[in-house]
């Protein structure tokens, strides 16, 4: 038999073959994908938790990929129990150089057992606050104040203060105003609660606190705390940061005077309005 023979029946041998394999591998992907959302619909159907459902669809969707690659070398006439053992060879040092992703998939885990946070929260978490869009396998998206998506890796989150303020019914928020010296404290608290009074979702006026919070050389900042329900903290800090501002600067109140550096040093807090979330 002639070389050319042999690459003749060579092709006439695999080619059918990786031709098969290639239907099957675009064939199996859709249907993978398809029966995962059809997974993912009978779960959010069934009631499953909503921090769960998505999970639980990507754990599937890897799986059944895994297993469609088994089956399409199969089909090739790759021996599947020795690409097994190759692989689980090979598992320690995949391991090592995903251990990173494996971190966050066993934070995702984590998660999802002790719930820190759910769909839906209002969190603080790595310098970032928003609402929970998703706990996926190895991040957490949460979409902040100005409608950004921010990608938290699971593990990251986890090692850190997580600020959970719809754990709580009702919550303080903070405002820190920074003011220089020689003003009239009385007028400024006046016009700082006549401010939050024409501000909506604030539950009790009554409950107001306006504080000396830091001082230097050249000014001191006021803390500023009201109560408000956790689901509209963040409609009550843009309006009553935008009214706190217009009433203040209409009355002719100097902000300012409260040095950056110093500021950090104390407390962080620049010399700005800086409204953030507490629990109450």
């Amino acid at each position: 038999m002639s070389i050319d023979q042999k690459y003749l029946d060579f092709a006439l041998f695999y080619i059918p073959k990786v031709l098969i394999a290639v239907v099957a591998l675009i064939v199996g992907f859709w249907l993978i994908r398809k029966f995962t959302e059809v997974v993912s619909h009978n779960m959010n159907r069934a009631g499953i938790d909503r921090d769960l459902s998505p999970f639980l669809s990507s754990l599937v969707n890897i799986l059944l990929k895994v297993m469609l690659l088994l089956v399409v070398a199969n089909l090739v006439g790759i021996e599947t129990t020795s690409f097994v053992a190759v692989l689980a060879s090979g598992a320690f040092a995949i391991g090592f150089a995903l251990q990173g992703s494996l971190a966050n998939f066993a934070a995702g885990v984590m998660i999802l057992i002790f719930k820190p946070y759910r769909v839906g929260d209002l969190i603080e978490v790595q310098g970032q606050s928003g609402h929970v869009r998703e706990i996926q396998t190895f991040n957490t998206l949460v979409t902040t104040m100005q409608k950004k998506i921010v990608i938290v890796p699971n593990s990251a989150a986890m090692s850190g203060v997580i600020g959970n303020l719809s754990m709580l019914d009702m919550v303080k928020i903070e405002i820190f105003l920074p003011l220089k010296y020689g003003q009239d404290l009385i007028q400024i608290e006046t016009l700082i609660k006549d401010a939050l009074i024409r501000t909506p979702h604030i539950q009790d006026y009554d409950a107001l606190e306006i504080e000396f919070e830091k001082f230097d050389g050249d000014g001191f900042l006021l803390a500023i705390r009201a109560p408000v329900k956790s689901k509209d903290v963040e409609e009550v800090q843009v309006r009553a940061n935008r009214n706190i501002y217009i009433a203040l600067t209409q009355a002719g109140v100097q902000l300012g005077g409260f040095e950056r550096g110093k500021a950090g040093a104390a407390g962080g807090h620049s010399p700005s309005m800086e409204t953030k979330g507490a629990q109450h």
